[in-house]
C-alpha cells in the first residue's frame, strides 16, 4: 500500500498545468489554457478526492513549473513550424 498521500500543485504560465504528486513523484498531470478549463478538468478526475487542496511546497512547484515550461516550449515551437 502507498503511504504517502497525494498533494496537487496549480502553475499557471502560457498554459494552466496542474501536477499530482505522491511524494516526489508525478503522478498525474492535467493541462489547459486556462486556470478555469485546467481546474474543471482536476475537478472531474478521480484523483480530486485524494488531493481535496492544493499544496504551496516550492519543490512541487518548481517541478511542476519545469514541466509546464517544457510543454510550453514544444507547443511554441510547433506553432512556429506551421
Amino acid at each position: 500500500m502507498k503511504r504517502e498521500s497525494r498533494r496537487a500543485v496549480l502553475y499557471v504560465g502560457f498554459i494552466a498545468v496542474i501536477c499530482v504528486f505522491r511524494g516526489e513523484v508525478i503522478e498525474h498531470v492535467f493541462f489547459g489554457r486556462t486556470k478555469e478549463e485546467v481546474l474543471q478538468a482536476f475537478e472531474s478526475s478521480s484523483v480530486k478526492g485524494e488531493s481535496p487542496s492544493f499544496s504551496e511546497d516550492p519543490v512541487l512547484i518548481e517541478q511542476c513549473k519545469d514541466v509546464a515550461i517544457g510543454v510550453e516550449d514544444k507547443a511554441k515551437r510547433i506553432k512556429r513550424a506551421r
